[in-house]
């Protein structure tokens, strides 16, 4: 009964390899687990006692298998931090709701054919019971246990090299009940980080010095672990991005070729680009005023859509500065610990239901999962169009076929990004759009990460595109001039504040002129430096195009 739910969750979205690891890593934990309140039963004395601990641990296993069997029934997914902050959030009357709009004959048809099957199956346990102990000593079966924890310890072992340390506490490897205390746990930590880095932030609103903004629309799109070396807009061979490729065709879209990004994670990035923090600061990120606060405070409306966590050690900074917005939505709620996001064509109908309700000047933030790992899980099944015979690459299947996956995370990257500009074509705007930074995947060696210490410049090689609709080109021609004699200059994405705030025309007094990259005064000679490297002193990076 314990191992039931977490086994067709883990058939159900996990590829082959996967089931193969985590389905004995499962077994192992659960059967420990369950011989462990064994042992401690037969240590209670007294038949009746026994029988309460019995029958005690049967009705706890029983509600926890019915309740996570109601939610991969409905939701497809288990037990995790993210169901459980859920149930928290919700009342009684949205319970009882709950209930109504899901709970149906089919589903309690199937919980009683289970029901009954355990029922039978603890029945004849006696005899089942009295096979196994003729057969089997009690020494013989005390062996047996020890050689099958040591061989779940090989397995643990190898799930550590070949899924990171992440599948050591995936939730599919834990009972109903770990599970439980483990997502609660999780939760009520991530709440109190959450209250924390909300009480850090500035409070104080950002001073306007000057604010002559009128353009209706600025739409920010950030990208996730996007390398402009996998984009065919970049060069790359590879068909990757032919929507992205046509609006450039009509001079809608300006490419940028010399950008990377200020670090390699995600939660760095943010820190820096949606804020005045960087390279030459001298304090914590949060004592700086934020990008939406500026924008809201001269007269924008503010919006953030997200398809990444909603909270959690990643999501928590993004769900803190996405507070400050207007109006903010994530696609689902999620945290880190949980692989399987919704694709971000998601984000759309979220977009369309707030299209009626724009301002006359707008500030959008568009959080993609872009191609984050796995990458496989980035994209639907119609975007499957590349594979590892595909990669001329001098490794294994395996390594082809992520290149492959990449390369089609990328591929469906280009639709989302071109479904979003389509919502902007008949408004006056103009749509920013770069990656938090890039990944290397087995570009020029073997190997498929981000780290310092096996810094390469194709870790932070990102994409750099600003797409203008019509109305936009006809009423700035200016600023349109000023962003395509700007696209080969060399720009971190630690100072994007700067050059949104200039291409709105608003000022503030920690603005500088020189960190703009569409600013005459742009300072190009200024060191981009990354976790100590020196991004135009390295040796390994990808092809630099020049327009």
């Amino acid at each position: 009964m314990n191992f039931t739910i977490g086994a067709l969750y883990t058939i159900a979205l996990e590829t082959p390899l996967f089931v193969v690891i985590k389905l004995p890593m499962a077994f192992v934990s659960i059967f420990f687990i369950s011989y462990l309140i064994a042992c401690l039963r037969e240590w209670i004395p007294g038949k009746f006692l026994k029988q309460c601990v019995t029958w005690a641990s049967l009705l706890i296993s029983a509600l926890l298998f019915i309740t996570e069997m109601f939610v991969f029934f409905n939701f497809k997914t288990i037990f995790n931090a993210s169901t459980i902050q859920i149930f928290l959030e919700t009342n009684g009357r949205e319970a009882h709701e709950f209930i109504q709009n899901y709970l149906s004959l089919e589903f309690l048809g199937i919980v009683l054919l289970l029901v009954i099957l355990f029922y039978l199956v603890f029945k004849i346990r006696k005899k089942i019971e009295k096979g196994i102990t003729s057969l089997f000593s009690f020494r013989l079966s005390a062996w047996m246990l020890l050689l099958l924890l040591i061989g779940g310890g090989g397995v643990f072992g190898f799930a550590e090299y070949r899924c990171f340390f992440n599948s050591l506490i995936s939730y599919r490897i834990m009972s109903p009940f770990q599970r439980l205390v483990h997502s609660y746990t999780l939760v009520q930590s991530d709440f109190k980080a959450y209250d924390e880095l909300l009480a850090n932030l500035q409070k104080d609103p950002p001073q306007i010095t000057e604010n002559a903004s009128t353009i209706q629309n600025i739409v920010l799109i950030l990208g996730e672990s996007l390398s402009r070396n996998h984009m065919s807009l970049y060069a790359y061979d590879k068909p990757t991005n032919p929507l992205l490729t046509a609006l450039r065709e009509k001079g809608e879209l300006i490419r940028f070729n010399n950008v990377v990004s200020p670090s390699l994670s995600t939660l760095d990035v943010m820190s820096r680009v949606l804020t005045f923090y960087d390279n030459d600061s001298n304090q914590e990120w949060y004592k700086y005023d934020i990008l939406v606060d500026v924008m809201k405070e001269a007269g924008y409306k503010t919006f953030w859509f997200s398809n990444q966590e909603s909270f959690g050690i990643f999501g928590n900074l993004p769900a803190a500065l996405a507070s400050r917005c207007d109006y903010h939505k994530f696609v689902s709620v999620k945290n880190m610990q949980e692989q399987y996001g919704d694709f971000d064509e998601n984000l759309l109908p979220l977009l369309d239901a707030q299209m009626d309700s724009l301002g006359k000047k707008n500030f959008m933030v568009i959080h993609l999962l872009g191609s984050h790992f796995r990458y496989i899980n980035r994209y639907p099944e119609s975007f499957n169009k590349f594979s590892g015979k595909d990669v001329d690459l001098p490794y294994n299947s395996y390594k082809k076929s992520l290149v492959a996956e990449y390369d089609n995370s990328v591929l469906y990257n280009d639709f989302v990004i071109n479904e979003i500009i389509n919502r902007f074509k008949d408004k006056e705007a103009v749509v920013l759009y770069f990656s938090d930074h890039a990944e290397e995947v087995y570009d020029f060696r073997d190997n498929n990460s981000r780290s310092a210490e096996l810094f390469s410049g194709y870790m932070v090689e990102i994409p750099f595109l600003f797409w203008t609709s019509g109305i936009f080109r006809e009423n700035y021609p200016e600023k349109v001039s000023l962003i395509l004699s700007s696209v080969n200059r060399s720009y971190m994405t630690d100072d994007v504040i700067h050059t949104i705030l200039d291409l709105a025309d608003i000022k503030t007094p920690s603005f500088i002129p020189a960190k703009s990259v569409i600013n005459p005064a742009y300072d190009e000679n200024r060191k981009r430096l990354i976790l100590g490297h020196d991004y135009d002193a390295t040796e390994n990076k990808g092809v630099l195009l020049n327009d």
